[in-house]
């Protein structure tokens, strides 16, 4: 645990289990971290057997999304280990398909060693989850061995980031000043590279528009005039235009997965790629490329730009962006989309009036404010169309895009940043899958606020079947429950509405009481 609290880490959220009750010991008695029980097994220290397979979706969703996260899993005496015992199962290759690295502490005095080896494997490179088992014979052990130097977690960051090919980063830069309407791709890379000031530096030399993947949102404002906003299945029709029609895509740190690129079908055939990315293997995986560069984002970021700067014939930006004709009407056409689909006559097929709806959340928020997304019809498909403008400031779980992953990275969110507001938008049926957790985030007093859009059911899957199964609806509605009442009963703020004029008020009153709260709106399932 010692390694642990050197490096920085404040908290380790788990369950407790007779396997794993040293470590929670360990940790209580250890200065600078803290112990914070949860109520769903979708944690970082669980209990052997079962416990360690309910961490299966929270570490295949951080695995595909590059999350770096420390699973800490008990484990019987290593002399009952292989003898079939009561809750055991080979529990590191249970989790090694979804995490990069896995490690049993064999002795305690190994354990800084391993545990400084899971930091490090976790934090270096592509970032991901590691997983380390802890037999309760190891834990109760006690050892003279020292902890170590604290790792600082910069510094594993900076020595694992790899120097893009200085030639491919030259002939990436003709290539982009060559382009008639080249269009940069940011995905999920340029946040972990904290490369968001570099890649508008170089858009804004080029004067080239940005696009993003869903994973790449909040690494350039989207106000900003160069900002496309996002595109994909979670997009826009305007930025997936652009996208379209782009001859030169500079791709950084993105995997042109079929969210993003709609079923590999936005980028035209004759559309010269340049990819850049950490990990080899997403190079070349999805698209023919013109130059493909391993490296990291941010030191391809500034050595391009230090290449454009030399070379020949590099043209000068405009004193601002929008001076740029190209820009000026991509502007325009990107505010025209947005104001026709916040006008009240649209989407009037769709009940309860959820552009809106979203507009009366969006002047709640500050700029800063995180929004966490979650499932459902209204989140995926209207919830998403929130401009983002700070740096790690959207959260949406991609790869794997499992349902009760909202609240709790909205929580965890509040936990890292309490100055932000931080707001969970979801359906019905994603909160019901860690409702449980509001017990958590009132007793830990994590004040986050919980918007759900109540459509009593799987609004998503209802469609579908409306759509293509004849109108047979089969197992996509639900009980109605009144989540605010729920709230109240567990100590929290409760509201419940029907009504756009009364969003505004009510989840005002949440963000400001500095409590975590939820705000139910009802949407009539007989309507969707």
């Amino acid at each position: 645990m010692q390694v642990l609290a050197d490096a920085g880490v404040n908290y380790v959220f788990g369950i407790s289990g007779d396997s794993v009750l040293a470590l929670i010991d360990a940790i209580d008695r250890t200065p600078g971290i803290e112990y914070m029980p949860v109520r769903h097994e979708q944690v970082v220290l669980a209990h052997m057997g079962p416990g360690v397979c309910n961490l299966v979706i929270g570490l295949a969703s951080a695995y595909r999304d590059s999350y770096p996260v420390i699973a800490l899993t008990g484990a019987r005496e290593q002399s009952k280990i292989g003898r079939d015992t009561w809750q055991e199962i080979d529990q590191l290759a249970l989790l090694r398909p979804i995490t990069k690295w896995g490690a049993r502490i064999f002795s305690a005095d190994s354990a800084p060693r391993i545990m400084r080896s899971a930091i490090t494997r976790a934090l270096s490179g592509r970032p991901g989850p590691v997983h380390v088992e802890l037999p309760k014979d190891v834990a109760r052990a006690e050892s003279n061995v020292e902890a170590g130097e604290p790792l600082k977690f910069r510094e594993i960051q900076d020595a694992s980031r790899v120097a893009p090919n200085p030639m491919l980063v030259e002939r990436a830069c003709d290539l982009l000043l060559s382009a008639k309407r080249p269009v940069i791709l940011a995905g999920g890379g340029v946040l972990r590279s904290g490369a968001s000031e570099a890649l508008l530096q170089l858009a804004e030399l080029l004067v080239i528009p940005v696009a993003t993947s869903s994973n790449g949102r909040s690494s350039i404002s989207e106000n900003h005039p160069l900002s496309l906003g996002p595109i994909g299945r979670y997009g826009t029709p305007f930025a997936d235009k652009q996208v379209k029609q782009a001859d030169v895509i500079l791709g950084l740190g993105c995997r042109f997965s079929d969210l993003t690129t709609r079923d590999w079908s936005l980028i035209a055939p004759g559309t010269k790629i340049i990819h850049v990315d950490i990990d080899p293997g997403e190079l070349g995986r999805q698209y023919q490329e013109e130059i493909s560069i391993a490296g990291d984002v941010g030191l391809f970021l500034r050595a391009a730009m230090g290449e454009v700067k030399r070379m020949e014939g590099a043209r000068r930006a405009p004193s601002y962006p929008e001076a740029d004709p190209r820009v000026a009407s991509l502007v325009k056409e990107r505010e025209a989309e947005r104001s026709a689909f916040f006008d009240p006559s649209a989407h009037a097929s769709i009940p309860g009036k959820p552009q809106l709806l979203v507009k009366e959340i969006i002047e709640v928020l500050r700029p800063d404010a995180t929004i966490a997304l979650g499932s459902g019809l209204y989140a995926a498909r209207y919830a998403a169309k929130i401009r983002v403008t700070t740096p790690r400031s959207y959260l949406k779980s991609l790869g794997l895009g499992a349902m009760g992953w909202a609240f709790p990275a909205a929580m965890g969110a509040k936990v890292g940043e309490p100055s932000r507001q931080v707001v969970a938008l979801l359906g019905d049926g994603d909160f019901m899958m860690v409702m449980q957790d509001l017990e958590t985030a009132v007793r830990e007093n994590i004040a986050v606020a919980i918007v759900i859009f109540n459509d009593y059911g799987y609004g998503s899957i209802r469609e579908l079947q409306k759509t293509e199964y004849g109108g047979r609806v089969v197992g996509s509605d639900c009980t109605p429950l009144r989540f605010d009442e729920l709230a109240r009963q567990m100590g929290a703020l409760g509201f419940r509405t029907s009504k756009v004029e009364e969003v505004k008020p009510a989840l005002s009153k949440i963000l400001d009481s500095d409590k975590p709260g939820v705000l139910e709106i009802s949407i009539d399932p007989r309507l969707t």
